[in-house]
């Protein structure tokens, strides 16, 4: 079914003009066994299928740009991703793109290593998912904490309700006068 999907993208990506380079140096034939061999796309379009939707599988679209802004306004007026790689040696500028968008992971000069590291929260945001996985967040993200509370006789709520006798009189006075 998901080798299915990928190839549904790249057809319809070759069919809107995107170049489809296949990184299979020994020229093994995959398709046979359902398995793809990491795939780049150059030429792409945003309207692509490939650009719609979550790839999950080895295939990567490269759009081309011309200022940072434009990607980072690319970026946001998309669903929000599970992550987001930037790849950049001028560390100004990855603060600048991190700090302008929003995604479940930033991740610099890196790719998939986030997943591995069960002290990182790990997970999206908005339609890439919700809450997090791994670390105290996943603990407090996949439980309910519940509070329970049980008044063990019937009319002990007498002396926190009016009308208040002297006792509860100077007690209330006390604590708010302090």
């Amino acid at each position: 079914k998901q080798y299915r999907r990928l190839q549904g993208y790249l057809e319809d990506a070759r069919e809107r003009g995107a170049n489809i380079i296949e990184i299979n140096p020994q020229s093994e034939n995959v398709a046979a066994t359902r398995k793809m061999a990491p795939t780049v796309l150059t030429n792409v379009s945003p309207d692509m299928q490939i650009m719609q939707n979550e790839i999950f599988g080895p295939v990567l679209p490269i759009l081309e740009y011309d200022q940072i802004d434009d990607v980072i306004e690319f970026i946001n007026s998309r669903p929000r991703p599970l992550a987001l790689y930037y790849f950049d040696f001028d560390q100004a500028r990855a603060d600048y793109v991190a700090q302008r968008t929003h995604s479940g992971h930033f991740g610099i000069n890196t790719v998939l290593t986030h997943v591995a590291q069960d002290d990182l929260p790990f997970g999206g945001v908005g339609a890439s998912g919700m809450g997090k996985y791994h670390g105290p967040e996943g603990f407090f993200s996949l439980s309910h904490e519940r509070s329970v509370m049980s008044n063990p006789k019937l009319y002990s709520l007498k002396f926190i309700l009016p009308p208040f006798d002297k006792p509860i009189h100077r007690l209330i006075s006390k604590t708010l006068l302090r």
